[in-house]
Parts: C-alpha cells; structure tokens; sequence
C-alpha cells in the first residue's frame, strides 16, 4: 500500500496544505485534498490510505481496516464512546485533542463578560431605544472562580482569567494534582464540597458516561443565586437537556437565560460603568441635555454647532473619558449646558 492521507476538510488555506505536503513529503507520505462536496471522491481515495484527516464520521465508516490514524478537527470523544464500531480497525489512533484551548478559552471570557455586565439585558434596551446606566455590573477582577476541568481548555481559560486581574482560580480534575495555571486543585469527588463557595463557575470536560448530569439539579442547588456558570464542551454552552432543564432561572427574577449573573454580586456592585455606545443617528436618543451643541464620540469632544441654527437636540450620546471631566466642568460653568 502506498502511503496515502485522504483530507477532507473546508477550512484549509494554500499556506495550510502547502505546511501539509512539505510534512508529508519528508515523512514518505502522499496527501490528497478534497471539498466536502467531493464525498465520494473521498471514500473511494480512503480504501488506499493510512491517514485521515476530517470531521465526518460517515467518512470514517466507510474506512478500512488499514486505516491507522484519523486526525479529527472537532473536539469530543462522546460520538466514539457512543458507537465503538465507527472504527473498521479497533486499534486506529485518534487525535483531536490540545488544540482548542485558545478559541474557547476567548469564547469562555467573551460569554463570561456579557454575564458580568449585563449585555442581554442592555442588547434588549438598545433594541427599544432605550438608554439606561443603572443596572449594577462586575468584574473579572478581583474575582474569584472555579473551573471543572483542568486540561487543555480549562488551563487556557485559567491563564486568560489569571491575566485579567482574577482573585482566585480554583480547578477540579480527577486526579486533584497541583498545577501552576490555578491557586487549588482538588479531585472531582470533592466537588459537592467545592460548589458552595463557587462564584463562578466554568465546566470544561468532555462528554462521557463518568461526565453526563455531573451538574445535576441537586448540584446546582448547592450554589443557588452565586453568580453565573457556563459549560464548554461538545454538547453546548447549555449542556445536555437535563442540565439545561436542572439550570433553568425564572424568568424576570434571576435574569435573562439558564447563565444570568442572578441577584447576586461579587464584592460591591460597579455602579460607575457605562452600558454599552449606541449608534449616533439612532432617532430615538438625543442628549440628556437637549439645548446642548456638544456631540461626544470615541471618547473625544467636540464642538458642534446645533442643526439649522435653532437650538434643536443633536442625537447622539454623552460619554468621555475620565481624563475630560475637568473640561466638561468648565464647559458648565461656561453655560453651554443650560
């Protein structure tokens, strides 16, 4: 047999398969590239090949026994613990693990920000022309969290917490064996003594028969009201269906969604952030101070003189920095704010 690696893959660049034949090439390899409109092309280059490299599980099928390596581009290993008999080879190596922890790790502190401070329930006041600065937000720092998960995603989310000012990183794995990225580890089994005294909490495992419910609704009754968790893993940021169900809030009370921050607050509430910038031309805000002829945008002031000389509101917002306030005090005590 030749050695042969069948890709099948849609994301790849030239740079990518050109890293892709130069490796092959020095390892005696010959690579053949095909679209996921080129299915069956695929299968019948497969009969002949040792490697493939793909994230299609009827490709993998219709493998042979000769197949030695399947390199996957989607993380999980539930769909193979489901159905052993995906591989015509039993001793077939996969791999499709340790390169996910950056793009998540970012997705985990995206989410975790929103939850934070408030965007759902700011997004629904700019749909309605809204402008609001009372709702109490938090911050990563000074924060404190727990991550169930101490592998490739939960170490990268630990770092990037860690260098955004976060308090306390606590991880939870089976083993409990010390690690750098958190301040304590402890074994999984110690989790129902963890979660009363988790803030935030992060899931980061993979779906198995030992993970399935771990978050059960007796779990997530024993941090009730502490702030928001997340869950990063194959089946979604919600879980399967029991954990979505057993983590459902009640609506108008504990906030928009199973992840709201709730009525809780870590620390003092941060009553000095502003809601997010809204569109200038939005006609449904206009400056607090109607007669104004100041428009701020990015940060900067600026002097605007009002629409047809009449004096009439400029739609827009009023935010600048700290650094400002001097020189909007001056302009108050200028009168150009009636």
């Amino acid at each position: 047999m030749n050695r042969n690696i069948c890709i099948y893959q849609e994301f790849l660049t030239e740079a990518h398969k050109d890293r892709i034949r130069e490796t092959a090439r020095r390892t005696g390899f010959t690579p053949h590239f095909f679209n996921l409109d080129q299915f069956e092309e695929a299968k019948d280059c497969l009969q002949h090949c040792e490697v493939l490299y793909a994230h299609s599980a009827d490709l993998l099928r219709a493998a042979p026994a000769t197949l030695k390596w399947y390199c996957c581009s989607f993380a999980g290993v539930d769909l193979y613990c489901k159905d052993p008999g995906l591989f015509a080879n039993p001793d077939c190596l996969l791999t499709n693990s340790n390169v996910y922890g950056v793009t998540i790790a970012e997705h985990v502190v995206m989410v975790t920000l929103m939850l934070l401070r408030r965007m759902p329930e700011y997004i629904e006041i700019v749909r309605g022309h809204g402008w609001s600065n009372q709702l109490p937000v938090r911050s990563i720092r000074d924060n404190e969290f727990t991550i169930l998960g101490t592998g490739d995603i939960g170490r990268h989310v630990a770092d990037r917490l860690r260098g955004m000012g976060a308090a306390k990183i606590v991880g939870l794995s089976r083993s409990g064996k010390p690690h750098p990225a958190f301040d304590e580890v402890y074994p999984i089994s110690a989790l129902d003594d963890v979660l009363p005294r988790t803030k935030i909490l992060v899931m980061a495992l993979p779906s198995t028969p030992e993970t399935v419910h771990i978050l059960n609704r007796e779990r997530i009754a024993l941090r009730h009201q502490r702030g928001p968790w997340h869950r990063s893993g194959p089946e979604g940021p919600g879980g399967g269906p029991e954990q979505r169900k057993a983590g459902r809030r009640r609506p108008g009370r504990d906030g928009p969604g199973a992840s709201a921050p709730g009525r809780s607050s870590v620390g003092r509430p941060e009553h000095h952030s502003h809601p997010p910038r809204l569109r200038q031309h939005d006609p449904g805000l206009h400056l607090r101070r109607k007669r104004s002829p100041l428009l701020c945008r990015s940060g900067e002031l600026r002097r605007r003189a009002p629409a047809g000389g009449t004096g009439g509101p400029e739609p827009g917002i009023l935010s600048s920095p700290l650094g400002q306030a001097s020189d909007i005090r001056k302009l108050f005590a200028k009168g150009v704010f009636p």
